[in-house]
């Protein structure tokens, strides 16, 4: 059931990427030896508020890795 709901909001994360309202830098942990980088960018769409999270491994490219609303 949630994993179909954040399905639902995978169209809102370009929206929310391409006009930021908000970036917190959430954290680096430690994944197999390796730093990860996770980054939230937060919007309020339809009086609902959307994050999107995305990760960095070590110094690589940055790649999506979640979204979710103020319901999760």
């Amino acid at each position: 059931q949630q994993q179909f709901h954040k399905i639902s909001l995978i169209p809102y994360a370009p929206v929310i990427l391409s006009k930021i309202d908000k970036v917190k830098f959430e954290k680096t942990n430690m994944i197999d030896g390796y730093s990860a980088d996770f980054w939230s960018f937060s919007k309020i769409v339809h009086s609902i508020k959307i994050r999107v999270i995305i990760r960095q491994f070590k110094n690589g490219n940055k790649h999506f890795f979640s979204i979710m609303d103020s319901n999760n």
